[in-house]
Order: structure tokens, then sequence, then C-alpha cells
């Protein structure tokens, strides 16, 4: 059975999951005017901050971003059409997330010599 602490964390990082790219989603569209991250990604860190909280879910925004970056670099290289390649941003959280829950942020924070 779920404790109530439990359950709060897995709130908090829900509402974590879904309002931390939501926000940034919003300040992209008023720099860019148009949208630059879907829905179903709000809803997909939503997931992963319910299970993994609120560190899981800013540690698989930060590795999706780079692990996003170094598959769209040089598939927009090979492309040919610039930085405007639209890519599948869920298809990295959900590695990221993968990574974290299988022992990456231990990982890393040890190889940082943090603490998460």
């Amino acid at each position: 059975m779920m404790s109530l602490r439990n359950g709060m964390l897995a709130a908090v990082g829900a509402v974590a999951g879904y309002g931390i790219p939501w926000a940034l989603g919003q300040v992209y569209r008023l720099v860019r005017g148009r949208e630059g991250i879907g829905m179903g990604d709000f809803k997909m860190l939503a997931m992963v901050g319910s299970f993994l909280g609120w560190r899981g879910v800013l540690f698989s925004i930060g590795v999706g971003s780079i692990l996003g970056t170094l598959v769209g670099v040089p598939w927009a290289l090979v492309q040919r059409k610039g930085l405007k390649v639209a890519l599948p941003f869920g298809t990295f959280l959900g590695v990221a997330a993968l990574w974290d829950l299988f022992g990456g942020r231990r990982l890393l924070g040890t190889y940082l010599g943090m603490e998460w």
C-alpha cells in the first residue's frame, strides 16, 4: 500500500513533469512564435515524474536533450535542411528515463562527485 508521503512525492513529480516542459514551451512560443514541444512530451514527463520524482524529470530532460542533440545535429546535416528538422523528443526522453530507472542518475552523480 502506498504511503501518503510516497503519494505526495509522486504528485509533486507529476506536476513537475508536466509543468517544467509546459513553462519552457510557453517561453519558446513567446520567443519564436510557434510550438517547440508537443503535449505528448508533457504527459510523458508527468508519468516519468510520478514514477521517478522531480529529480528524474530533471535528469530525463537534461539527458534527453543531450541525446537529442547528439542524434539531431548529424541527422540535420544528412537531411540538408539546416536545424529545422523535427525529431520526436519523446524517444530521447524515454531512453533517458530508462537510464535513470536503471541507475544512470546514481552513476552520473558518482562520476561528477555529486549526491542525487
